[in-house]
């Protein structure tokens, strides 16, 4: 727990600071991998070949991958620093200002615990007076202010605390390393320049960060039993027929289950679900993971499917807001390039074998497929954006809009395990769009509210055929307006809610995606 003496001292644009060193750092990184492999390729096949050359290529294409693999690690820990700077500076405002006012108003502050005490003596009290000839003295006004400063300063304290463990946990899940016997709180702390006692005067101000890690570090991606975090939650899983859950990652906000094996899975399908969802009710999702291996049209073992649960928006109005899928698509970003990690498809310490495989067994050919669901499939758009997004497939269900900065399945950044860019032209397959003719959800699509609607025929992205389901836009929008009472007489063919019954476990849906994904 942070203490008001240590947030007295915090310098924020040390992380901003920081982040300016991340980005840049890694540039570096990629411009390093980009140099590597260009000069390898200026060498003519006459002048450097055979096993040499061949030698060369596989050493190379390790080394860049490699480097385009911490290239993307430090981005996305640089936004993390931004992102906390951005949280923590009006906080530290409002609790150093809460500390001056106690002050001036002669009380005394517990650098701990944020505690105010009244001054001893009547001395103090004349001082208080004087400095604030406003405010008369007295033990009833005295007890009044105590209580609003203390309510002031432990309100600000309190909230720092939950914006230090949501950055802490933000920057773990980050982290290729899970620490293990930590010997400190493994956050970001102020040095111990200056005498914290809650006077600007007094602070050591130009006091620089240090980063406490544990001596202990264990390797990368570890996961823990479902079983054996949530017994309720696996219990479900389990009725529902799905394989022992493993949870991979987890922060303030959000988490990944994993069901099927992620690093010897032929394909991995990885559903992002919509709004009202969150990490907390993941197991709401369940029945659409279970739909998801049979849409897969694969063998159930050689599937795994992988919930990607955050804190979406929790109704429509909110869904506007741009920070939900902002926070929710650097998440998918780290969680997509720890899938390819955990499989071998970006290297990690393992050296290439014969057959295609790693030498810990894991085919190098692995499929990735992203599938968003109405506001998720928002969220796996803007994950394409920046750095990009490790998939093969992305399949867009029921999409409202991909949000700012896309206007085609071209401007989709989808990588290779490799850490480079698919050609953009291969989108024009590799992205899929599933909307339902009879789902109201194409209203604000067609709208423009999430941005450009991945259906429209421009956008470029391959369109699962749901036809059979009916209703034209002009049928839909006349639906919507028609009076509750004459629906069942003059729709009678409308059953249920299209946005959520014609989607996972429904027949055309189904047989649709298993034709996109078998089609190569």
């Amino acid at each position: 727990m942070v203490t008001v003496g240590e947030a007295l001292l915090w310098r924020v644009d040390s992380l901003e600071t920081l982040a300016r060193a991340l980005r840049s750092g890694a540039r570096a990184l990629t411009d390093s991998a980009d140099s590597s492999q260009a000069a390898l390729n200026a060498l003519s096949e006459d002048d450097f070949a055979g096993d040499n050359r061949s030698a060369a290529e596989v050493s190379v294409t390790h080394s860049s991958t490699r480097l385009r693999r911490s290239s993307v690690a430090l981005e996305r820990l640089a936004a993390c620093c931004s992102d906390t700077a951005a949280m923590l500076n009006d906080v530290i405002r409002e609790l150093t200002a809460a500390v001056n006012q106690a002050t001036n108003l002669g009380f005394q502050v517990n650098l701990v615990s944020g505690a105010v005490t009244p001054p001893e003596g009547m001395l103090s009290a004349i001082a208080r007076s004087l400095v604030h000839p406003k405010i008369p003295s007295g033990p009833f006004t005295m007890a009044e202010w105590r209580a609003t400063s203390q309510l002031r300063i432990q309100s600000a304290l309190a909230e720092l605390n939950r914006l230090d463990e949501k950055a802490a946990g933000a920057i773990s899940a980050l982290s290729p390393l899970v620490a293990s016997e930590v010997s400190g709180s493994g956050r970001l702390q102020p040095s111990q320049a200056g005498s914290g006692t809650g006077n600007p005067a007094d602070r050591g101000l130009d006091g620089g960060w240090d980063l406490e890690v544990g001596s202990g570090l264990t390797g990368a991606y570890s996961s823990r039993p479902l079983s054996e975090i949530d017994a309720a939650m696996s219990a479900r899983a389990r009725a529902l027929g799905l394989p022992p859950g493993q949870l991979l990652e987890s922060s303030p906000g959000h988490s990944a289950i994993a069901f099927g094996d992620v690093e010897r899975a032929s394909t991995v399908i990885t559903l992002v679900p919509g709004t009202s969802s969150s990490a907390e009710d993941a197991s709401r999702q369940f029945e659409r993971v279970a739909a998801t291996f049979h849409a897969a049209g694969e063998d159930p073992e050689d599937v795994a499917v992988v919930l990607f649960s955050y804190d979406a928006p929790p109704d429509l109005r909110e869904a506007i807001r741009t920070e939900y899928h902002n926070f929710a698509a650097e998440r998918l970003q780290h969680l997509q390039a720890g899938l390819i990690e955990r499989s071998g498809g970006v290297d990690s310490g393992d050296t290439a074998i014969a057959g295609g495989l790693t030498s810990h067994g894991t085919s190098s050919t692995q499929r990735h497929v992203v599938a968003g669901y109405s506001y998720g499939a928002t969220v796996v758009s803007q994950a394409s954006l920046g750095s990009g997004l490790y998939a093969d497939r992305v399949l867009l269900i029921a999409p409202p809009g991909v949000g700012p900065g896309l206007e085609r399945a071209n401007d989709m950044k989808l990588l290779k395990p490799d850490g480079t860019v698919r050609p953009e032209n291969e989108n024009s397959h590799r992205v899929a769009v599933a909307t339902s003719p009879m789902d109201p959800i194409r209203i604000p699509a067609e709208l423009g509210i999430h941005g450009k609607n991945p259906a429209d025929k421009d956008f470029g992205a391959y369109t699962l055929n749901l036809s059979e389901h009916g209703l034209s836009m002009r049928d839909l929008t006349d639906f919507m307006v028609t009076p509750v009472q004459d629906i069942p007489q003059k729709y009678r063919h409308v059953q249920g809610n299209p946005h959520i019954e014609h989607y996972f476990d429904d027949e055309v849906f189904t047989r649709e995606t298993n034709r996109w994904l078998t089609d190569s």
